[in-house]
């Protein structure tokens, strides 16, 4: 049974969500959850843990819209590895976004994709992280990077920095392009 709210255009929205997770490469469906929140990454957020604690998974397989921060350290903290297309990392544009940069190993600075050092100048009120790059003028990517001043700045959160910049290091990675490509898979239900 599907309970649908019926909105004023005569459309309707589901009102249930279902959850099911598989066991990758076999399509079996080995754990289900069915609630009535919205979206399915909050209903998601909610199964984190009973799952972990169930089935002690390495690796957990998603579609983009599981790819938010608050997932990807949930995951993390429960010694689980996100395989997923992150929504800050898609950029189906390929524009520069704040993602296109990486972090230094020390994390005192930025490296665009040009290959420029952009040095640490502040941390915010809210916490987050300010770069700053010294020159742009002659950079030939300047009027797609930072059209409107003379040197691109980045503002991060640098938590959330780091985990969209791991997802996309697992995405691209042997492993995280196996385990993904098994996603299209027939599921089939356990009866035990």
């Amino acid at each position: 049974m599907v309970k649908r709210t019926y909105v004023k255009n005569g459309s309707f929205i589901a009102g249930y969500n279902a959850q099911f997770m598989e066991k990758n490469k076999y399509g079996l469906i080995v754990y289900a959850y069915i609630s009535n929140k919205n979206p399915d990454s909050a209903a998601f957020l909610d199964i984190i843990d009973d799952l972990a604690d169930k089935y002690h998974p390495k690796y957990i397989t998603m579609d983009t819209g599981y790819g938010s921060p608050e997932i990807l350290e949930k995951l993390g903290k429960r010694g689980i590895t996100p395989v997923v297309k992150t929504l800050k990392n898609e950029n189906a544009a390929k524009k520069i976004t704040n993602n296109s940069f990486c972090l230094s190993e020390s994390e005192d600075y930025l490296i665009c994709p040009e290959g420029q050092r952009m040095n640490f100048i502040r941390i915010t009120p809210k916490g987050n992280h300010t770069y700053k790059a010294g020159h742009c003028e002659l950079c030939e990517r300047k009027k797609e990077c930072t059209p409107k001043s003379n040197a691109k700045s980045v503002t991060i959160n640098l938590n959330e920095f780091k985990l969209l910049k791991q997802a996309k290091e697992m995405m691209e990675s042997e492993k995280g392009n196996e385990l993904y490509s098994h996603r299209g898979n027939k599921c089939n239900v356990s009866q035990g």
